[in-house]
């Protein structure tokens, strides 16, 4: 019974994806928080919700593709970490040595 969170455009019309109410919303479209327009928005409603004007607040702006290239830096290293990298190498090389 909530109300949809957005809507999206489609070829057959606007279709509403996502849920909301009070302090939870949840949708699960792919790569939503690429824009950085739906950022700022979703920010903005943050920062009235708050009682803050969102016009006040200074936001450090940051090259998005850059910070996800960072976090998928730090997960290989962590995995690179955690795993026995070498097995798994020795492992593909068999693979491929089969086909």
């Amino acid at each position: 019974g909530a109300p949809p969170l957005i809507c999206v455009d489609r070829a057959e019309g606007s279709k509403p994806a996502g849920a909301g109410g009070g302090n939870a919303a949840g949708c699960y479209i792919h790569g939503l928080f690429d824009s950085g327009s739906v950022r700022e928005r979703l920010a903005q409603a943050l920062y009235r919700r708050k009682g803050l004007d969102p016009a006040a607040v200074q936001t450090r702006q940051r090259d998005y593709g850059a910070y996800k290239e960072e976090q998928y830096d730090i997960l290989a290293q962590a995995l690179r970490h955690s795993l026995d990298m070498e097995t798994i190498y020795r492992m593909m090389d068999q693979w491929q040595e089969e086909d």
